[in-house]
Order: structure tokens, then C-alpha cells, then sequence
């Protein structure tokens, strides 16, 4: 018999829509009595041993139907999901069912260092074991010869690649080389945000179509006994759309725990959505100086009330690497103006300061606005840093070693964890005619995390439809967690797919897919 579901039906759905309407997106009683029942209380450390028994389960070689599984795995963003893969590669690195392992983490190298880095300071996992072979950085022609050389030495090994044509190429390449080696192993794949890079639809372009074609290619080789493939992500709304999965959808899904009284996400957000949320135009870029004033106000702001403690603002242009140099331009001139204005006429920058600080939600008395002036005067050009593909400055920054002003778009919306982030802008938000996707809309917001500590330095500057899309998206998020129950595991996924496009239908700002 098939357990309950937890969901809502169509006209429960409508409802539930109108009531948020109706309450200007109040979802504060939504958030209480839902949202919270998905997740256990649980300490850290009890968290991440709760999902590894349903991750074990789950890569049970019992489970297969036959010589190859799909698992998904879902944590929310900045929630904790690299300790739970860490978690993960401990285990089958340590115990007998799983010979090799492919990690692939990141499409470029800021997060593929950050994954590195993470996975060296494992006190458990000992790379430098005889019996585990360890690869990483996987773009050298000899790649594929070193894997076979080490899948015929090693009890274990670790491949650690980015996900790109020519890493997973040589992976694909790798073992084929080693053929009958593998005939009587298994080969476990994680792939770190899965929806991203991994999926293909006809629009795509033909890296992603020929990273989609050599996973697949990797799940159904030839060569090994039995093969796992594990996708981890934050917004798996295009894994549960069998088009653009095709052989990676997922057999089974399983929600990760978190702690209910840590983790500062999208609910916790968007109760205090009024006071952290600010609503100012981030849209046209010749008309938003006044934003970047603002901006930067809040990032001196949070220096000024916490001097021990680094400051990170963030500039997120999504896609347009072409603005990021002119928004570099912005912060310089912000930082110019306001300068100029405090040499020029000190009443005059105080009142602006006060305007500003009013705007922000901060309170304007006993400001020292000398001190302000000079942590103002103090941000310096090598603290500003543009991340994109095409710049050099992505081997620079290190988050959490300064104050930093950081411009980016894809390179800081996917996995990039900034530590002291106290200010973001969101600039190119969805026109009127236009829906966001979700999975973009949450992973473009690195302020979730565990912020508590932060919470009143901490202000997003969005504008008016992206703070309602927030807000639509925590019910969309509700009825996807609503499948899982108090388990954590879910073995229908397809019922997910329904549900998904029925909700989809009735949303103003979002797009699910």
C-alpha cells in the first residue's frame, strides 16, 4: 500500500495563493506550522549521521534493480551539503562495496579548489593511503593511462574532477583503458550541483549538452559490476523534469536535515524579509548609482558596528560579465562621491549618511561620522575583486581574509560560500513580462546560510518583484519538502514531477523547471 502524501491538492493550492495575495506574501503562520515539520531537531553532528543511514540505505547494493542507480540528494543552499558528501566519500572509501569514486565538484576552479581544500582537511579520510589512489585536477592527456595504472594498484581510488568536457572525457577515457579491471568493482559518481551543467534541454549550449551526454556515459559504462550516481543540489526542480534528465533521473530522492534552529534560509529570510529586505531599483544600469551608494553605506556600516570582524559586499549580475566592469566603475565613484562629499561639506555628507542609514533600517544615533568617513576612505582598489571566467582575479580572493567588495555572476551564484557577507545587491532581476527560474532565484542567494550572528548588519538590496518571488518561492519549496515526511527519503520521484508542474501553473513570478 502506498504511504500518505502530504500535499495539497489543486483547489487547496488556489487558496493558499489567494490568502498570500491577500496578505501582501506574509508567510510568517505558513512558515510556522509547515515548513519546520519537514526537518528534525537535531544537532550538527546528529544531522549529518540522520542522512547518512538514509544515504547508506540508499547505495545499498541490495537496492539496485539492476547494475546501475540514481539517488538525489537535496539540501537546501548553504545548508551544509559538502559535510554530507564528505560524509559520503568516508564511508566508501572505508568499507567494501565501492572501489572508485568520482567527484564531480564545480565547474570552475574556485569551487573546485574550495571542494580540494575541504576534502584535504578530512581529518578521517587519508589520501595519502597506499590502498587509495588519489587524482585531482584531471586535464592532462595522461589522465586517462594514470586512472587505469591506479585502478590496477589500488584497492581504492579518488577522482576528483571539474565538471567540463575535457575532466569528464578523461574519465570517460580512464576506464575504458582499464576494461576488465573494473569487471568485478563498482564505481560510485557524486555529482555536486547537479542541475547545473549536467542537465540539457534543445536551447542549451553544446558544452552542456556534451557534459549531460558523458555523465550518462559514465552511469551507463560497461565495465564496472555495479554503478551509483549521486546528484547533489539545493534546487533540483530541473532533475525532476524527465526531459532534461533523461538517464539521471533520479530512482530515489533524500531530503537532508538540517538544524531547525541554526540554518538561516529562505524562510527564516522571509520572515524578516522587512527589515533585511531592501527595496531599490537594481535594474537599469545607468539609473542605479544611488543603489551602489547604499550599498556601500551598509558595508562600512557593518565594519563600523563590528571592527573585528571582515565585511563582504557582493555585486551579483548574474549572466552579463560584460557590466561587471562598469559596476567595478560604480563602486569606485560610490566610493569617490562620498569621500568628496565628507572633505567638501561635513553637514551635508551627515545628512545623506543618516538618509542612507534610514533606508537601510539601521538606527542614525550616536553615529561617529569621522570614523565612518575613514572606514569609507580605507576601501581600497585591491579590496574590490571581479569573479568571472575571464578574469585573473578568481585566484586572488579568498573569502573570509578581508573586507572585500566582490562583482561576479555565475562564478559567485553556484557553491561559493562567503563567510562574512554582510551586504548583496541583485542586479538584472526579472523584467515584468518575464518569470524567474527557481533554481536560479534561490542559488543567486548566498546571504542563506547560518547568519544568525549576522542578522542586523545583514540587508539584501532586491527589488520589488524579486522580495515576491522569494516569498512564492517558499511554497513552492514547502510542497516539494511536503513529499518526505519525517524520513527523509522519498522512491516516487515522478509523483514529485506532477505535483511540481501543477504548482507551476499557478505562479505570477516563478518558473519551475
Amino acid at each position: 500500500m502506498k504511504e500518505k502524501i502530504a500535499f495539497r491538492t489543486l483547489d487547496e493550492i488556489k487558496k493558499m495563493f489567494e490568502e498570500q495575495q491577500n496578505s501582501k506574501f506574509k508567510t510568517q503562520n505558513y512558515h510556522n506550522d509547515h515548513i519546520f515539520n519537514f526537518f528534525k531537531d537535531l544537532k550538527s553532528d546528529e544531522n549529518i549521521e540522520f542522512n547518512f543511514e538514509n544515504i547508506k540505505r540508499s547505495l545499498t547494493l541490495d537496492s539496485f534493480k539492476d547494475n546501475k542507480k540514481t539517488i538525489l540528494l537535496i539540501g537546501e543552499v548553504q545548508s551544509g551539503k559538502t559535510r554530507n558528501m564528505l560524509k559520503m566519500l568516508d564511508y566508501v572509501l572505508n568499507e567494501k562495496d565501492y572501489h572508485d569514486v568520482f567527484w564531480i565538484c564545480g565547474t570552475n576552479n574556485n569551487l573546485l579548489s574550495q571542494s580540494i581544500k575541504r576534502l584535504r582537511d578530512e581529518e578521517n579520510l587519508d589520501l595519502h593511503s597506499y590502498e587509495i589512489g588519489y587524482l585531482e585536477y584531471l586535464k592532462s592527456k595522461e589522465t586517462p593511462v594514470t586512472l587505469k595504472r591506479e585502478i590496477e594498484l589500488r584497492d581504492k581510488v579518488l577522482a576528483v574532477s571539474l565538471k567540463n568536457k575535457l575532466q569528464l572525457e578523461n574519465l570517460n577515457r580512464g576506464i575504458t583503458f582499464a576494461d576488465t579491471l573494473c569487471s568485478e568493482r563498482n564505481l560510485l559518481i557524486i555529482d555536486d550541483e547537479c542541475d547545473f551543467m549536467s542537465l540539457s534541454k534543445d536551447n542549451n549550449s553544446n558544452e552542456i549538452k556534451a557534459n549531460h551526454k558523458l555523465l550518462m556515459s559514465l552511469l551507463n559504462n560497461k565495465v564496472y559490476k555495479k554503478t551509483a550516481y549521486v546528484g547533489v543540489t539545493a534546487t533540483p526542480y530541473g532533475n525532476f523534469n524527465y526531459e532534461r534528465s533523461k538517464d539521471l533521473f533520479p530512482e530515489e530522492v533524500v531530503l537532508l536535515n538540517r538544524s531547525k534552529t541554526e540554518y538561516t534560509g529562505l524562510n527564516w529570510f522571509n520572515e524578516r524579509s522587512k527589515d533585511i529586505y531592501i527595496n531599490l531599483n537594481t535594474e537599469k544600469t545607468d539609473e542605479n548609482q544611488y543603489t551602489i551608494d547604499v550599498a556601500i553605506i551598509n558595508h562600512a556600516h557593518a565594519i563600523y558596528k563590528n571592527p573585528k570582524k571582515f565585511s563582504e559586499m557582493l555585486i551579483n549580475i548574474d549572466l552579463d560579465i560584460l557590466n561587471h566592469d562598469i559596476y567595478s566603475s560604480k563602486v569606485n565613484k560610490s566610493l569617490r562621491n562620498w569621500i568628496r562629499l565628507y572633505e567638501n561639506n561635513f553637514q551635508t555628507f551627515k545628512i545623506e549618511l543618516n538618509k542612507c542609514l534610514k533606508i537601510l533600517n539601521h538606527p542614525t544615533k550616536d553615529i561617529d561620522t569621522e570614523v565612518f568617513y575613514k572606514i569609507i576612505k580605507e576601501i581600497k582598489k585591491d579590496e574590490i575583486f571581479i569573479l568571472n571566467g575571464d578574469n585573473s582575479q578568481n585566484d586572488k580572493f579568498q573569502s573570509g581574509r578581508q573586507n572585500a567588495i566582490i562583482i561576479g555572476g555565475v562564478m559567485v551564484s553556484r557553491g561559493y560560500t562567503f563567510e562574512n557577507l554582510k551586504t548583496e545587491i541583485m542586479i538584472n532581476a526579472p523584467k515584468a513580462e518575464n518569470k524567474v527560474n527557481i533554481g536560479v532565484l534561490l542559488q543567486r542567494a548566498r546571504w542563506f546560510g547560518y547568519r544568525r550572528e549576522s542578522e542586523k548588519y545583514m540587508r539584501i538590496i532586491l527589488n520589488s518583484k524579486i522580495i515576491k518571488s522569494y516569498h512564492e518561492a517558499e511554497i513552492v519549496q514547502s510542497e516539494l519538502f511536503s513529499f518526505f515526511g519525517q524520513t527523509g527519503v522519498f522512491k516516487r520521484p515522478h509523483e514529485i514531477t506532477e505535483h511540481l508542474e501543477v504548482i507551476s501553473r499557478k505562479l505570477n513570478y516563478l518558473e519551475v523547471k
